[in-house]
């Protein structure tokens, strides 16, 4: 069984949207196009809505064990490809080097403020690669990751054990892909 989320936006002005032909397929602009054979909303009708699909396969035991997805399939949006986030200080400034659970939560908020900024929110995330200096730390991830997404909607995830990371004190980084609703 297959899990459907619908994000709806308003976007662009009749004609603007590449997508308006195949939504209103018998409708035909009734100005002074009407001989280009454009197809547009019908009349009245100035704003479409343009949607991001996001589909998460059902999960296995396994997966939902460890909070992630086995595949996320998306159509429509925007793809924003984020860089490895590390954190070696919290958001108050306080020093976290070496704990692994304050690391994974500042993280997390930087992300979900990183993906803010391009008009999105950490619920966007479809995808993340996980680097982390310990493995024993899995279980706890997959606890902390679940306070993070909502309704089991947990991004495809890859989790990978390293000898180390870029500073001293960081024990995980956290690469992602999220998909946000276009403007």
């Amino acid at each position: 069984m297959k899990r459907r989320c619908y994000n709806l936006a308003k976007v662009g002005v009749e004609g603007s949207n590449p997508f308006a032909r195949s939504n209103f397929p018998n409708q035909k602009r009734q100005s002074a196009d009407a001989g280009s054979g454009r197809r547009v909303p019908p009349s009245g009708i100035r704003e479409i809505i343009r949607m991001k699909r996001v589909e998460y396969l059902e999960k296995n035991e396994l997966a939902r064990k460890f909070t992630f997805s086995p595949a996320v399939i998306t159509q429509g949006g925007r793809t924003i490809w984020l860089s490895g986030q590390i954190a070696l200080r919290d958001e108050a400034g306080k020093d976290i080097a070496g704990q692994f659970e304050p690391q994974v939560r500042t993280i997390f908020s930087l992300i979900d403020k990183t993906l803010k900024k391009a008009g999105g929110a950490l619920a966007d995330l479809v995808t993340m690669t996980v680097y982390v200096t310990d493995p024993r730390h899995l279980d706890q991830f997959a606890a902390l990751r679940g306070e993070f997404f909502a309704n089991e909607n947990y991004p495809a995830s890859t989790f990978i054990a390293v000898s180390s990371l870029p500073f001293p004190g960081v024990i995980i980084e956290i690469q992602g892909i999220a998909v946000i609703n276009e403007t």
